[in-house]
């Protein structure tokens, strides 16, 4: 059994850095400052197997349709991820970067990046380790 969850939260201002370069401030000054962006936090706690899929799905979609600048798939607390849903997860993945929303992982457990890494989720996503932390 699962839990999916969607949160907005206020991440640091790095994780979009890879988006782009610089930022805008108040008074249209580009600045790597160090302010805070609005994303999605999609929390996964136990096992994501074929009965987690579909509530997995529809929250991805729901995220990336919402256009924020980032999305963040916490998979820390995961302790099953099936192929199946690695494949939702690329899938979201690859309509994010057509939409310009980026999307970040933090590294998970061994099992789950060993699931990220065969499905080619992992080449596509950057892990943003301490994205989670504040």
């Amino acid at each position: 059994m699962s839990t999916v969850s969607l949160v907005r939260s206020h991440i640091a201002h790095e994780v979009a850095a890879r988006r782009s370069r610089f930022t805008r401030d108040t008074n249209g000054r580009s600045t790597a400052g160090t302010g805070s962006i609005d994303c999605l936090v999609i929390a996964v706690t136990g096992e994501l197997d074929i009965n987690g899929l579909p509530a997995f799905r529809t929250t991805l979609s729901t995220a990336v349709d919402a256009g924020p600048p980032a999305v963040v798939v916490d998979l820390r607390y995961a302790r099953f991820l099936s192929l199946g849903n690695a494949v939702v997860l690329l899938d979201a993945v690859q309509r994010a970067a057509r939409r310009g929303v980026g999307v970040f992982v933090p590294t998970a457990p061994r099992p789950i990046e060993r699931v990220l890494d065969l499905t080619g989720v992992r080449a596509l996503v950057d892990r943003e380790p301490d994205v989670l932390s504040s």
